[in-house]
């Protein structure tokens, strides 16, 4: 009788959300269980190579996830993964030790450490936590953008690619991408209804979660300078002086997404430890060249051969955004896609000769603009079917990968 009861408040209690909510939660769950079970299948296939064992990323496990038994493995453990033992590892160790750790901004290790010690040193569950946390927070926010600017049915779609991506697994996994977007959507909400304290504050944080965030600061200020009916084409030297104060706090509120990036420099600085780019450069073999070289090299290398999947993917992927980018441009607001400019640009500046292109599925998932025109030129039934499936089915694939311990991004 009391779960009767219980299942029709819970029942009564959804019925009442909004429509938008709902689908929003629908979405969250349904790929939530699919990417548990899967992760947990494949898990359960046989024993693991773990490729970091012996290093000190890796060695963070034992206190970060003290467990053993075979179902916590399955249902959290098998997240333990590359880049997580990095986040792991400065969450409960801090940073310097070992120094590669700098490249890491400080606001996901930070709040997994708080969590993580509320949970009783579980920082592996914690990451987990704050992770899905934001990627539910993110699809409403998204829902709501997309929605207020085009359309339910165009918030939906959206929603479903951001949803299938091949990198959407990342999401759920303990990395920074679900906080990183949950912040940027912030940002862009705040902007959108002139809240510029809030989004401030949000593109401070969006930079201490990934460096990329200080990019923040242009779609800002087209937001800003857009709220007092300034376009570009239409502007003069006198427009602007009678228009510069009206779009004054818009324009203050560009300034957070840089300063979360001088704010951890000015720490590392003051903590003796080298800064990013010396870590980039010394440590990890990162430098800068022109945008195109890592294209190109990542293309000769996958000719040269031999052949990988992950790489063939990443290039495919890439082509994928930087054709909707272009097309978003006519399509989408440009302080939306200006974000994804400044994103890409900053992206494949970077050269890594270890590996080019090193992170592409990853970084793209952030770029929601795109898959919000993804669902404006999608009319098709066919294509939208034939497109899920393979998205579908290039996750469950780069998925299982990752589970295995085989680098995908």
């Amino acid at each position: 009788m009391k779960r009767l009861r219980l299942f029709e408040c819970s029942r009564t209690f959804y019925q009442r959300l909004h429509p938008g909510l709902r689908y929003v939660l629908g979405i969250f769950l349904v790929m939530r269980m699919l990417t548990s079970m899967w992760a947990a299948l494949i898990a359960g296939l046989g024993p693991i190579q773990v490729i970091w064992e012996g290093e000190p990323a890796y060695e963070t496990i034992h206190t970060a996830y003290p467990h053993s038994s075979p179902m916590a493995n399955l249902l959290w453990g098998v997240w333990y993964r590359w880049d997580t033992g990095w986040y792991m590892t400065i969450a409960v160790h801090g940073y310097g030790d070992p120094v590669k750790t700098v490249i890491f901004p400080p606001l996901y290790p930070l709040l997994t450490r708080l969590v993580g010690r509320l949970l009783g040193n579980e920082y592996l569950l914690a990451g987990l936590l704050i992770s899905n946390l934001s990627y539910g927070g993110a699809l409403y926010l998204l829902y709501r953008l997309v929605s207020a600017e085009h359309s339910d049915s165009i918030a939906r779609q959206s929603l479903v690619w951001l949803a299938l991506y091949p990198g959407a697994f990342f999401f759920m996994a303990a990395y920074t991408e679900s906080l990183f977007l949950l912040l940027v959507l912030l940002v862009f909400h705040s902007a959108r209804q002139r809240r510029w304290l809030i989004a401030a504050t949000a593109a401070f944080l969006a930079t201490l979660t990934r460096l990329t965030g200080w990019v923040l600061s242009v779609p800002i200020i087209w937001e800003a300078l857009s709220a007092t009916g300034w376009t570009s084409w239409t502007a003069h030297v006198r427009e602007w002086f009678r228009r510069a104060p009206q779009a004054a706090p818009g324009l203050l509120a560009a300034l957070g997404a840089p300063l979360g990036l001088i704010a951890y420099y000015f720490y590392l600085f003051a903590a003796g430890l080298p800064s990013v780019d010396r870590a980039f450069a010394e440590l990890w073999q990162v430098r800068i060249n022109w945008p195109w070289i890592s294209i190109i090299e990542a293309v000769r290398d996958l000719l040269a051969g031999p052949p990988s999947l992950v790489q063939a993917i990443n290039l495919m992927m890439l082509a994928t955004f930087l054709v909707l980018t272009a097309i978003s441009v006519k399509r989408l607001r440009p302080s939306w896609w200006l974000f994804v400019l400044g994103n890409l640009g900053f992206f494949l500046l970077r050269d890594y000769p270890v590996r080019q292109l090193d992170g592409t599925l990853r970084y793209l998932t952030v770029l929601f603009p795109c898959f919000v025109t993804l669902a404006l030129v999608i009319k098709s039934r066919r294509l939208r079917i034939g497109m899920i499936v393979c998205f579908g089915l290039l996750q469950a694939l780069l998925l299982a990968l990752f589970v295995r311990w085989y680098w995908v991004a």
